[in-house]
């Protein structure tokens, strides 16, 4: 008897399946969202047969995350008919739009075309916004002119302004919480906030930005203590190497975060400055999850010996004070040390992991490299798992994990006591911050 596979897996599984399709087949785009693209689900799938076709327009959120050339909207032509017809099949369902800036020399045509109706008549509901400084300037200037509460779906925004426009006057300041009055999740990774300082904290769920927006906060309402009552997610950032910034912030103000429970901080100085700054100004009681990074980690050399020293006494407070704190992701080479893992606060955390970028060029072969490096860490008692990394010609880096887990029943699964099960990207920590996310408008 001949069997068909639209027989087998039925509709639901074939819009699942559909659905992870669509993401691995766009994942060198910009992640989450997708190229509209002929060759490329889920346009393509539509080719295949009647039934794929219908299940896939019958399945709005297959189309609901959309990359587009702000460009390709300001002429007629087959990408534009290309985008309509995307997103008139993503109608009813909430879309996420990130938009390519323009050039510079091509800014005044959006002062000309009516580009943002186009976006505005077909996205009647707008939930996410990813942009350049010029798009979303125009986009929200052109909503001063639009019956209030055009954009009262837009939850989230995501953009970044350069130095060289920090003294122009955005035709918006002070009009933010009328223009989106929902809206809850902000990316601000930059360090100008002109036009921005008046979002309403009070309904941010999570934010991205720097300590320079806290200062310009605190500046601007007259407030030591800066409320952030219903804040899940925080990522601070370094824009700048001048840490007197962070040393006045600290003595000047204090973030109130009662219901923070992610908090990521890049800081790319050995010092931890930004760091420092940080926790010491922040009061987070019901932080589960510490995550610590610098992007130079991977050029940074070990020492070919334990490092015993370091003072980390400032963490001493900000433990004290977070005690749901149960994660805490070390990707900085200032916890490259003995004295961080035997902080008595430190020791008491159920997951402490610390990673180490370790090269071969010194050894003779990977195992070498990983015996004597693990074999050094284990000495002080600690648990160490490799994660193969890239081979270059003369040798392969891999990246080590050093700590403890010490958790057997995370978040109701199963007992897992080794390390190797608990790793990175499976349980716990992965579950751990998918809770902790599960309000987020749009995946990182």
């Amino acid at each position: 008897m001949k069997c068909f596979i639209n027989d087998i897996l039925g509709v639901d599984l074939m819009r699942e399946i559909f659905t992870q399709l669509t993401l691995v087949d766009n994942m060198l785009a910009t992640y989450p969202f997708i190229l509209p693209r002929r060759t490329r689900a889920p346009l393509l799938l539509t080719f295949v047969c009647a039934t794929w076709r219908k299940v896939a327009l019958d399945t709005p959120t297959l189309w609901s995350r959309l990359s587009i050339d702000i460009e390709d909207i300001l002429e007629p032509g087959k990408k534009r008919d290309l985008i309509q017809l995307w997103l008139e099949r993503a109608w009813g369902t909430p879309v996420s739009l990130h938009i390519l800036d323009i050039r510079r020399s091509r800014a005044a045509k959006l002062d000309k075309d009516d580009w943002l109706g186009f976006i505005l008549s077909n996205v009647p509901y707008l939930k996410f916004l990813s942009a350049g400084p010029t798009v979303t300037d125009a986009l929200l200037s052109g909503l001063i002119s639009k019956p209030k509460g055009t954009a009262r779906h837009l939850g989230g925004i995501a953009t970044f302004y350069h130095l060289e426009d920090s003294d122009q006057k955005k035709p918006f300041e002070g009009m933010i919480p009328t223009l989106l009055p929902n809206l809850k999740q902000l990316d601000l990774s930059s360090p100008i906030y002109a036009g921005w300082i008046d979002v309403r904290t009070d309904q941010l769920t999570h934010l991205s930005c720097s300590l320079r927006f806290f200062q310009a906060l605190g500046a601007i309402t007259g407030k030591r203590e800066l409320q952030f009552p219903k804040l899940i997610e925080l990522f601070l950032h370094h824009d700048s190497y001048d840490t007197s910034e962070e040393r006045a912030f600290r003595s000047s103000y204090k973030a109130i975060l009662p219901e923070l429970r992610f908090f990521k901080i890049f800081d790319s100085q050995t010092e931890l400055p930004i760091v420092r700054g940080a926790l010491d100004a922040c009061e987070c009681p019901q932080l589960e999850v510490l995550h610590i990074e610098n992007i130079f980690i991977g050029a940074t050399r070990i020492s070919p010996t334990v490092d015993k020293g370091g003072d980390f006494s400032f963490l001493t407070t900000f433990l004290h004070n977070a005690p749901r704190l149960r994660i805490a992701i070390l990707r900085h080479q200032a916890f490259w040390t003995t004295a961080f893992f035997k902080h008595p606060h430190v020791a008491l955390l159920p997951i402490v992991q610390v990673s180490f970028p370790v090269g071969t060029a010194r050894y003779r072969t990977v195992d070498d490299a990983r015996k004597s490096f693990g074999n050094m860490w284990r000495d002080e008692c600690l648990e160490v798992v490799f994660l193969v990394g890239s081979e270059g010609s003369t040798y392969t880096t891999s990246i080590a994990f050093v700590g403890w887990s010490r958790v057997d029943h995370p978040l109701g699964t199963p007992l897992r006591k080794s390390w190797p099960r608990a790793f990175w990207d499976q349980e716990p920590y992965a579950q751990y911050v998918s809770k902790i996310r599960s309000s987020r408008l749009v995946p990182c």
